[in-house]
């Protein structure tokens, strides 16, 4: 089920925004769990470095398994971009995710807790898409906030 978005919506992000305004968009997509949106986001040869799991694809293909699994675990999440460092084409991205944990997460069951962790991202955009980003999570701290 696709959110309703309550910030900028950029449909087309590379007919109409900056480089980034596009990085920024990924947060909304993915709070938003829209597929589409993200296959016109992500280069079609994009890369996640570290890859989240074994045999990770390229492109949207292989994000869109961690935007699901991330809105079935908070169905209000949503992120708060705390700063974003330009030097272009790179966009490092000081964020923090929110929602309630009603689904299973990166091997926790559900608590119904409201959860925050911490994420810093460095995005490589051009040409209207994002071509490569850099992941890293404050897992240990959705751990911890996830306890019994």
């Amino acid at each position: 089920m696709i959110r309703p978005s309550f910030a900028h919506l950029i449909e087309s992000p590379a007919m109409t925004a900056s480089p980034e305004a596009i990085v920024r968009s990924f947060y909304d997509i993915v709070a938003r769990g829209d597929d589409a949106a993200l296959k016109a986001l992500l280069h079609p040869e994009w890369e996640m470095s570290p890859t989240a799991y074994p045999g990770q694809p390229k492109g949207a293909a292989g994000y869109i398994p961690l935007m699901q699994g991330f809105n079935q675990a908070f169905p209000d999440g949503r992120f708060v971009i705390h700063e974003v460092i330009a030097a272009h084409p790179k966009y490092t991205v000081r964020t923090t995710a929110h929602g309630t944990h009603t689904g299973p997460f990166i091997g926790r069951a559900a608590t119904g807790k409201a959860i925050a962790f911490d994420t810093i991202d460095i995005h490589e955009a051009e040409d209207g898409v994002i071509r490569r980003s850099w992941h890293n999570e404050d897992f240990a701290s959705f751990f911890r906030q996830a306890e019994a």
